[in-house]
């Protein structure tokens, strides 16, 4: 025996519909899309300073600059691990941690860069695809078939107007 109530759809059904319905009422607009947008850059620095700081890591003086702390370094861990009192100890711990960022901090922040610039560039793929997509909407369908159909009859033709072959 079978029911006379029709069967409900089913939830992925339900949100498949949803998103085809929103996809058909937002307007398109006919206006370019707008440039990318450079990321916000860390600790509110310019791109002049860090172009700055990817030409001091290249420059040929770095590495020298970089184990001349990395040698005060080893000075402040030596000092650090002699036998100091509590306070003087704490206040060496703070040093030794202020030399060791002074060492990373130019390629923490050139590497958080390049990561906003990867995630912005992500977001504009994410876009255009998501635009690509919209004028894909009847890929592998009747209607795309014969569209494909009369494009390659008007190539064919030379002429740009259909053909007048039934087929």
């Amino acid at each position: 025996m079978t029911s006379a109530t029709p069967r409900k759809s089913s939830p992925w059904a339900i949100s498949l519909l949803k998103q085809w319905f929103r996809r058909i009422r937002l307007p398109r607009s006919s206006a370019a899309p707008e440039a990318p947008q450079e990321p916000e850059l860390p600790l509110g620095l310019e791109v002049q300073a860090v172009e700055g700081l990817r030409q001091l890591l290249q420059s040929p003086q770095y590495p020298h600059y970089s184990a001349l702390l990395e040698r005060v370094l080893c000075t402040q861990l030596e000092r650090l691990v002699s036998a100091l009192p509590h306070d003087q100890y704490l206040f060496q711990c703070g040093v030794v941690y202020a030399t060791r960022r002074l060492i990373e901090l130019p390629h923490d922040i050139l590497s958080k860069v390049n990561d906003l610039k990867e995630h912005a560039n992500a977001r504009s793929r994410a876009a255009a695809n998501a635009r690509d997509a919209q004028g894909a909407a009847f890929l592998n369908t009747p209607w795309w078939d014969a569209y494909v159909r009369d494009s390659v009859r008007a190539a064919s033709s030379g002429n740009g107007a259909p053909s007048a072959e039934l087929g």
